[in-house]
């Protein structure tokens, strides 16, 4: 399993596909298979610090999940947002090219880095003593969150197109757009629905759904050794959720999700659902289903159609036949708390109530869910909820944290090594977090910006190979 950049990792599907013409583009033009998961997520801790932490990658070179990167490296939710489109730029460029030089890649599988450790099974010594605060009953989940490792995938880009992942079929949207303002305007399903023909669209959405993941890439994941898959959809997957005046097209992912999480069980897989996208976009990214402004916060309504698909999801995933395999259901994925105020006032008020919504679906005079809540820290850093959830809370919350260590102008220049000691310190942030809720590198990237484009800082020589078990 590689753990490269989400840019490094399309640019390395990107030579595998090839230049559609406008001719011949059609909703199966773009679909090309991958070869299985080849990004995973566990438990973490650099090994320099031998810390047992938590981590989840993205599933595959052309699935990362979300369009995120780590918002800790810009100074606001627009900068962050200029730079994706930037790499976006780049990404198809790299792929025109690579369509045209078939000529193979330069460094062989066999030399590529393993990238991050999977961390011990169990907390380190340090944290001993802080695990016994640890009170709830995580193991009731179907998995033992504070004792057990975690290694799995995203899937990314099947429930949610993103574009960006899947450069084949970014240029096959955009050749089919209509009365577009510029040649890659389609960059998320907003502008899907706006610039595209809803026949056309409803075609491709329904090969892509069919064909982007199946049920072997479940068997893949199984067999890799893997005990989770995180599963992205946004609000538009319910048509009576969708704000006025938004083109989404709902089509069939709810039934598919459910498919995705049979599959799951069938092969003994753990499942987090994750609502990826909020009316309005909960951040400016193309993973909310609508690139630009983050408007969640700004109308009422976006906040009750928001509370009415969280409560699908519940209502659907905590019913008998799901427990022990939906282990987790996240309400929101990252919001932009730390850079729009209003952002983070809601999420003060929208995390308890989802709280309360997963923890006791039937009525708080019922009996529980068997899900825990996970939640994203809103790129406020960590320590920023140590207090958040009172002690009853803390009990059913596992904290989901987004490091990337690829995007933001320290990270163009910088060095394998100095980017591999920046995961080490982040490894002590976690193991912090640890002490108050069982934590989770949800999304994760420690590839370079350019790939291994720039030797010079590629200073890990290939007889000093970083393998993990």
């Amino acid at each position: 399993m590689s753990s490269s950049s989400r840019s490094t990792a399309s640019a390395s599907s990107q030579s595998r596909s090839s230049t559609p013409s406008p001719a011949a583009a059609s909703p199966s033009a773009s679909r090309r298979k991958r070869n299985g998961p080849s990004r995973t997520w566990s438990r973490v801790a650099a090994s320099c610090l031998a810390l047992s932490t938590l981590l989840l990658a993205a599933i595959s070179p052309a699935t990362a999940s979300s369009a995120s990167s780590s918002s800790l490296y810009f100074a606001d939710a627009a900068s962050e947002l200029a730079a994706r489109h930037r790499h976006l730029n780049h990404n198809q460029a790299r792929a025109l090219a690579a369509s045209q030089n078939s000529q193979p890649s330069r460094t062989p599988p066999q030399f590529a880095r393993r990238g991050m450790p999977m961390g011990a099974s169990s907390f380190p010594p340090q944290l001993k003593k802080r695990q016994s605060t640890l009170n709830g009953n995580f193991a009731s989940s179907g998995f033992d969150y504070v004792n057990d490792k975690v290694r799995g995938v995203n899937l990314g880009n099947w429930l949610v197109l993103e574009p960006w992942m899947d450069n084949n079929a970014s240029r096959v949207l955009n050749a089919n757009a209509v009365n577009a303002p510029g040649a890659h305007t389609v960059i998320d399903e907003y502008t899907m629905g706006t610039y595209i023909d809803h026949d056309f669209l409803t075609q491709f959405f329904t090969e892509h759904f069919s064909s982007w993941i199946t049920e072997d890439d479940f068997r893949q994941i199984a067999d890799a050794g893997l005990n989770h898959v995180r599963i992205p959809i946004g609000h538009w997957a319910f048509a009576d959720c969708i704000e006025a005046g938004a083109p989404y097209l709902p089509l069939n992912r709810f039934d598919k999700l459910k498919e995705g999480v049979a599959w799951a069980q069938k092969y003994n897989l753990k499942v987090w659902i994750d609502l990826h996208g909020t009316p309005g976009s909960q951040n400016g990214y193309p993973g909310s289903g609508r690139a630009g402004v983050a408007h969640w916060p700004v109308n009422a309504t976006y906040y009750d159609l928001t509370q009415k698909a969280f409560n699908y999801l519940v209502a659907e995933f905590t019913q008998p036949q799901y427990k022990g395999t939906v282990t987790g259901i996240q309400p929101v994925n990252e919001p932009i708390g730390a850079y729009q105020k209003n952002v983070q006032t809601l999420i003060n008020d929208y995390y308890p109530w989802s709280w309360d919504a997963l923890s006791y679906p039937d009525g708080a005079n019922q009996a529980p869910s068997s899900a825990m809540l996970v939640t994203h820290d809103a790129w406020q850093g960590l320590a920023y909820w140590q207090n958040f959830y009172n002690q009853t809370q803390s009990k059913r919350v596992i904290m989901d944290a987004h490091p990337y260590f690829v995007y933001g102008p320290q990270e163009v220049n910088a060095t394998d090594s100095f980017r591999l000691n920046e995961v080490c310190e982040y490894g002590n942030k976690i193991s912090q977090s640890q002490g108050y809720h069982p934590t989770v590198a949800g999304e994760w990237s420690i590839g370079a910006p350019n790939g291994d484009n720039y030797p010079a800082l590629r200073d890990l020589p290939r007889t000093d190979q970083v393998i993990f078990p």
